[in-house]
């Protein structure tokens, strides 16, 4: 239930609010991943300070639309669970029309920078993954599990437009890298799952291991991230990431494929399901962080 805040938020706290819808953390990882994209096809020859900073800014905006209009839409669900019950609707500090107002002007500031300062492909795939999130993924959440595939797509657009906003056209390594994300947010995904399963059972999310358990899940990481090993190495070995990047590919992918190996044969604890989940993030930094500055 929505309930009014008995005091008037200050200046500060009503910003905070307004970030907050935004996702933030999930917007710092969409640009670092755009980025490392973009040096990629830039191949040492960066475009205009114009095209990244509209790239960077429109997709910003997209994310923040999304993440906006995601909290308007779930609000009721986000009330259920302890993860989200502080979020500024259910929390009861925002009305539902202020995100909703806020959301869709991130979205049409997204839209008209993307297509006017940077080409129109890259503003369409912007736009195609911020409606795959809001009109595909949100809704199915409470519908199927296959939810988690589909929320895959819009999550793994960021290189995919960062790729296409250099280059101009949409093309196979762009395509590669799109890949490389989507197989990385399955076993980051899965691992939250378990780590809030009895939230998500409680708010009626239909997450995996909801559905098939905690083993099943468990086998989906071991194998997503089995398939993610040799994706990961397609920048070095397509593409024009050099030993700066190769390295940590290794070294990283082993052992992340160790901690998805030992989960399965040992169970998900909570430690393990933690452990996993912040490695994943850790993982997809550093190596799109060694995109930039390997390339």
């Amino acid at each position: 239930m929505e309930v009014a805040d008995a005091r008037a938020p200050t200046v500060r706290e009503r910003v905070a609010d307004y970030v907050s819808l935004t996702k933030p953390r999930i917007m710092l990882l969409a640009l670092l991943t755009v980025l490392g994209a973009m040096s990629m096809a830039a191949h040492g020859a960066w475009p205009s300070m114009v095209t990244i900073a509209a790239t960077l800014t429109g997709v910003a905006c997209a994310v923040g639309a999304g993440g906006s209009l995601n909290c308007f839409i779930e609000r009721h669900t986000d009330a259920k669970m302890l993860r989200t019950a502080r979020r500024p609707i259910p929390g009861g500090r925002m009305h539902p029309t202020e995100a909703l107002v806020f959301g869709t002007v991130l979205w049409l500031i997204s839209y008209f920078i993307l297509y006017l300062f940077v080409n129109p492909p890259t503003a369409f795939l912007t736009m195609l993954a911020f409606g795959s999130y809001v009109g595909l993924y949100t809704p199915l959440k409470s519908r199927t599990p296959l939810c988690t595939l589909a929320g895959a797509i819009p999550g793994a657009m960021p290189p995919l437009i960062g790729w296409t906003a250099v280059r101009g056209h949409v093309e196979f390594s762009g395509v590669l890298l799109f890949l490389f994300l989507f197989v990385w947010q399955m076993p980051h995904f899965l691992a939250l799952a378990l780590l809030r399963q009895d939230e998500y059972r409680n708010a009626g999310s239909l997450m995996l291991p909801v559905t098939e358990g905690e083993q099943a899940t468990l086998d989906q990481i071991l194998l997503y991230t089995s398939a993610l090993f040799p994706i990961s190495l397609s920048p070095y070995g397509m593409m024009n990431a050099g030993g700066i990047y190769l390295a940590p590919a290794l070294v990283m992918g082993t052992v992340f494929l160790g901690l998805a190996f030992l989960g399965s044969i040992r169970g998900a604890d909570r430690r393990w399901c933690k452990t996993f989940f912040l490695y994943s993030i850790v993982y997809i930094a550093v190596l799109f962080g060694a995109m930039v500055f390997g390339s």
